[in-house]
Formats: structure tokens, C-alpha cells, sequence
């Protein structure tokens, strides 16, 4: 998903993908084995460059983070909710049946994070409790006014 940044740049809203294990080999940004939202600017540096919170950044639900049984993220929902051309949520569901909100409303990328006191909004289970992966996208719709 590419959408209009509160500061005027544009970004792309990526996920880490399935059984993700980024974390691992040394990098100290990354929790191993977490469900991740990448966003990364359409615009780099003059240098060519892609340097960590000034033209990427990611947001880990930091739940169930595990290399050895790693989480993972669907393919993020972006939403303008006050139709004035920029993201204000994102959301995306995981492995564990967990569906999550981001908050990126803030003109100050630094600011963005988890929206519902960095809990889910909701966590798919069967009748037995056993959690239900999300793979799909989530889908918006307007609500009731």
C-alpha cells in the first residue's frame, strides 16, 4: 500500500511476512520471530542512502515473538479516514489471530505506533480457544453515521 505522508513524502506500508525470523542474524533493530509493519519512504536520501527512521522504519506488535515458532503479518490495510488524502490507520491481522490498529496520524513518523494501548483489537479463536491465523487483508466499509 502507498500513501501521502502527513509531511507531504510518500510511503509504502509493507508487513514481514509469514514465519518471519528477521532479527536473527545480528540486528539489533529487530525482535526474531515478531509480526512487523515496514514503512518505507518512496524518497531516499541524495546519497542514495536508506537510513533507519529517516526514510524507514517498522513497528513490531511485540507478541509472541519467537524464532522458534515465529509470528507473522498480513498484507496491511491503509485507512484515510477523514478523507484528506493521508493515512491515518493501519491494519493488518497475524499468525496468533490477532488484528491490529497503527496509529500513523502524526505529521512526525517517530510518533507512529500501535493504536488500543499496543493491544490487539480483537484476537480470531475457534470454539476451542485456539487462535486463527489472519492471512487475509483486512477490508473497510463505511460505518454508521
Amino acid at each position: 500500500s502507498e500513501e501521502n505522508r502527513k509531511n507531504g513524502r510518500y510511503d509504502v506500508m509493507s508487513k514481514s511476512g509469514y514465519n518471519s525470523s528477521i532479527g536473527e542474524s545480528g540486528d539489533t533493530q529487530l525482535r526474531p520471530g515478531c509480526a512487523t509493519l515496514y514503512i518505507l519512504s518512496v524518497e531516499r536520501g541524495t546519497d542514495g542512502a536508506w537510513t533507519l527512521r529517516n526514510y524507514y522504519r517498522f513497528i513490531d506488535v511485540n507478541v509472541s515473538c519467537s524464532s522458534g515458532s515465529p509470528n507473522g503479518m498480513a498484507t496491511p490495510r491503509v485507512v484515510d479516514i477523514d478523507n484528506n488524502g493521508t493515512a491515518d490507520y493501519v491494519y493488518a491481522g497475524d499468525l496468533r489471530g490477532n488484528m491490529w490498529k497503527f496509529d500513523v496520524r502524526n505529521s512526525n513518523p517517530n510518533s507512529w505506533a500501535l493504536s488500543n494501548g499496543n493491544t490487539p483489537l480483537f484476537a480470531a479463536t475457534d470454539s476451542a480457544g485456539t487462535a486463527q491465523p489472519i492471512t487475509a487483508p483486512a477490508t473497510k466499509t463505511a460505518g454508521p453515521v
